[in-house]
């Protein structure tokens, strides 16, 4: 019974560390700065699962030990096990689906910013005009 609540804690534990990465790509992004962080984090996942995919690994050598000897697990502790399990996956399939939302994001960034460019010009343009009206103006005294 103590076995099967430690395999629990482990399963659980480790499968949180997935629950703060999934919190994180699921985060709205609303400017340009946040996306390049959200970029940077999204390239960076693959490293991370990686890592973490090893912890999975030994964790699941203990669920296959109480199978070898035939030790009926809870039921709150096999689904512990199969959400670990799936978390590197459910993390990676996010990552790709960011990672397009992104590159959409991106580009209305980038259209917002040159339609902004385009109106600072014009403005500019305005008041060169103005600025090269004050030359007629040029005695003070009258």
């Amino acid at each position: 019974q103590k076995f099967a609540s430690n395999i629990y804690k482990v399963a659980t534990d480790s499968a949180s560390q997935f629950d703060g990465m999934l919190d994180r790509l699921r985060q709205n992004v609303t400017n340009i700065e946040e996306l390049c962080d959200m970029r940077d984090f999204c390239n960076s996942c693959p490293n991370d699962v990686k890592k973490l995919q090893i912890e999975i690994d030994d964790n699941i050598k203990l669920y296959e030990i109480c199978a070898d000897f035939l030790h009926e697990l809870p039921t709150d502790t096999l689904n512990a096990r199969w959400k670990m399990v799936g978390a590197p996956g459910e993390v990676l399939t996010l990552v790709d689906k960011v990672k397009k939302q992104l590159e959409v994001l991106e580009q209305q960034f980038l259209d917002t910013q040159m339609s902004q460019q385009d109106s600072l010009e014009e403005i500019l343009t305005e008041l060169e005009t103005i600025v090269a009206g004050f030359a007629k103006h040029d005695q003070l005294n009258k």
